[in-house]
């Protein structure tokens, strides 16, 4: 009886020291900007956000369809010169390098899968091999094009990273599609023009570190 009780309360500590590792691992912060909650989540020794952005700039920045709905749930869409300036206090936008520490830890076939929304409530269908086991929630929130119009949402996901080419006419981002679990790495065109306006080939969204 006594070794049976012994082994009862081994499974407890192991249980509750497994559910408070777990209680660790999400979090959130306020953006004491315009007070919106963020949720939060660990992985690996990584802090990320769980959810897009969604803070509005004087210019940069748009909401899918100039619809404010599709901000409250994708966030907003930015250009690359605003996404590197517009992350909140104690954050940063991930360099290429981070996203790959990030996908390396997850497995690189696998990460996408990982990363997405499960189901096809937001993402077009078949959206295989999607687990978000991991609790980044990436939502399809598509792209806007230069002239305005807007592309792919629930079908893509692009995320700008702080990288950019050596001659600065590209900068990185990450794309995730509806049709599996594959985390590609895309050059977008960024073009200086007009004392230093930046035109990028998509607006896409965001997704901070924590520094």
């Amino acid at each position: 009886m006594k070794k049976l009780l012994k082994l009862f309360a081994i499974v407890l500590v192991v249980f509750a020291f497994s559910a408070c590792n777990n209680s660790s691992k999400f979090g959130t912060f306020t953006d004491t900007r315009d007070v919106k909650i963020y949720k939060t989540v660990k992985i690996g020794t990584q802090i990320w956000m769980a959810e897009n952005l969604n803070y509005k700039t004087n210019k940069g920045s748009w909401c899918y369809d100039d619809n404010s709905s599709n901000c409250d749930t994708y966030g907003r869409l930015y250009n690359w010169e605003t996404a590197c300036k517009v992350c909140p206090a104690g954050w940063h936008l991930p360099s290429d390098a981070e996203w790959t520490t990030l996908t390396d830890s997850l497995g690189e076939k696998s990460a996408g899968g990982k990363l997405k929304k499960a189901g096809i409530t937001r993402w077009s269908s078949p959206n295989a091999d999607t687990t978000n086991e991991i609790g980044f929630n990436a939502l399809p929130c598509g792209w806007r094009n230069p002239d305005g119009s807007f592309s792919n949402i629930d079908i893509d996901a692009n995320f700008w990273t702080s990288t950019p080419k050596e001659d600065n006419d590209y900068a990185c981002s990450r794309f995730l599609g509806h049709k599996g679990g594959v985390f590609s790495t895309y050059w977008r065109v960024v073009a200086v023009f007009q004392c230093g306006v930046f035109r990028t080939d998509i607006n896409a969204t965001c997704r901070f570190e924590k520094k």
